[in-house]
């Protein structure tokens, strides 16, 4: 079924000349703030991307290596024990082995960016991912053993309170009051307070101190990463040097050699690359001749040299390199040269 067109919008009516068309409103053009705001933010990236951020990794593994070495041992496993919370203990353990793990992967990947290798560093990036796994894990897990073993967790603090020693445990540094507490009631309300507005706090931590921080580390390996396999990047490690060819055809399987031409490495039509030729005819070893040298001879010099006429067919002696002596000239009726 055919529709009928709309009617154009004609800027003079042709069927009432004379008289001008109502004019379209015309779209207001939209502020260009926007655009050169994102045009500035895209060039500030760039900017930062083309900087090598290879020590700013190794600064930051490092850092990240002795903090988690440092929790590592400080995971109150000893005073656990000692007042016989086991659940405390063994949530210790566990974030113990966490920090402990993430501290070798941050080392490994301080040494990969030092020593520039891309091996490490490609193996360092996947280590990298389940290193931000293990720091957000360790961080819920703390969150959890915080609300899910409250009991536990002031039971302690009161042990440690009256015993005089809750200084050393981490977990209530700064939220109680200095010195020994006379009574268990005392002790009881002091704990539950320093736990209840430690409560926020511990919420937050999950994401400021695990989640988040994670995830930046992560991105960082994996922008050096980038950085490293960026051909056109200063800090590419792709580029063919003299002695690093491996690294090229590791990163790129289908680059030619940093001795070889990329003319014979070239595959022919419907051959496969790495094929053996063998259509290619065998190259025969043969003893190399030299040509024979023709002389002309004096006579005949001298009557083309002298007269315009034609030159003379007097016979001729040329002298070879291994044929000797031979003569030169046109054959007669009897076969033998005239």
């Amino acid at each position: 079924m055919l529709t009928r067109p709309p009617p154009l919008q004609l800027l003079f009516d042709n069927t009432r000349p004379g008289l001008r068309s109502a004019p379209q409103p015309q779209p207001e053009p939209k502020p260009a703030v926007q655009s050169e705001c994102f045009s500035q933010i895209y060039a500030f990236a760039g900017q930062v991307y083309q900087a090598n951020w290879r020590n700013l990794v190794i600064a930051v593994a490092a850092i990240n290596a002795l903090r988690f070495l440092i929790s590592a041992v400080r995971t109150d496993i000893d005073f656990d024990h000692i007042h016989k919370v086991p659940k405390l203990a063994q949530f210790s353990i566990a974030l113990g082995a966490l920090y402990l793990a993430t501290a070798l992967i941050q080392i490994f990947g301080a040494l990969s960016a030092a020593l520039e290798r891309l091996t490490l560093i490609r193996v360092y990036v996947h280590l990298a991912f389940v290193s931000a796994l293990l720091i957000t894990a360790a961080g819920f897990v703390t969150g959890v053993e915080y609300f899910l073993l409250a009991e536990d967790i002031i039971t302690e603090c009161v042990a440690l309170s009256v015993s005089g020693s809750w200084i050393s445990k981490s977990i209530f540094r700064g939220k109680l009051s200095h010195g020994k507490v006379p009574s268990i009631k005392v002790a009881e309300q002091q704990c539950l307070a320093a736990w209840s507005r430690g409560s926020f706090s511990q919420v937050v931590a999950i994401f400021a101190f695990s989640l988040i921080p994670a995830i930046a580390f992560f991105l960082l390996a994996y922008t050096y990463y980038r950085q490293t396999t960026d051909p056109t990047h200063p800090a590419s490690l792709t580029v063919a040097r003299p002695g690093d060819s491996d690294a090229l055809r590791m990163a790129y399987p289908g680059a030619p050699g940093f001795r070889y031409s990329p003319l014979y490495n070239t595959p022919r039509n419907g051959e496969r690359r790495g094929a053996p030729d063998v259509l290619a005819r065998p190259q025969m070893r043969t003893k190399h001749q030299r040509p024979v040298m023709l002389q002309v001879s004096a006579v005949m010099h001298s009557a083309y040299s002298l007269t315009p006429g034609p030159p003379s067919f007097a016979p001729r002696r040329a002298y070879g390199y291994e044929h000797g002596p031979a003569y030169l000239g046109v054959p007669s009726d009897e076969g033998r040269l005239v």
